[in-house]
């Protein structure tokens, strides 16, 4: 059992998550993502955190997490500010990305600063991304036979077409 995901089953769709979000990055040519929106922290980890989720385009997910302490998991690393997070990913072989998709909802200063601490990196907006891939819902059929979900992708526009509005 892993504490920062003590649910097997949400570990299994938080997965899922992720490799859609993979796919969008290699569609957008883009090498990772990062971001610390709680709407999107809650997407990728199924809890809201004060920290930022990183999400090579190939490979496992990390998270960088200041609060709250005590969680556990392999790919968790606690730090103190994210100027730590270029050399931390160093740290764990993973190489500078040559273009990084970051969350929108970073303010000027803040982009400046990633600008700075990712010198050598083609920074751009995640928001697109995410919104895009967040947009699909997925459906799970209990396939009882083998205790396992059956995922059926859902439009989310396809349903607004079906609501009446009272």
């Amino acid at each position: 059992m892993n504490a920062l995901f003590p649910n097997p089953a949400l570990l299994s769709e938080l997965s899922l998550r992720h490799r859609r979000l993979q796919d969008a990055l290699l569609k957008t040519g883009a090498d990772a993502m990062l971001f610390s929106a709680n709407v999107s922290l809650y997407y990728v980890s199924g809890q809201v955190y004060r920290g930022w989720f990183y999400l090579p385009a190939e490979g496992s997910p990390v998270y960088f997490m200041k609060r709250p302490i005590g969680l556990q998991g392999e790919t968790l690393h606690y730090i103190q500010h994210p100027r730590e997070i270029p050399e931390r990913l160093r740290e764990l072989g993973i190489s500078t990305p040559g273009k990084l998709l970051i969350e929108g909802e970073t303010s000027y200063e803040e982009w400046m600063q990633w600008k700075e601490w990712f010198p050598h990196t083609v920074l751009d907006n995640a928001t697109r991304v995410l919104r895009k891939v967040r947009a699909v819902k997925l459906l799970g059929n209990s396939n009882k036979s083998s205790n396992q979900l059956d995922y059926i992708p859902l439009d989310i526009n396809r349903f607004r077409h079906c609501t009446v509005l009272v």
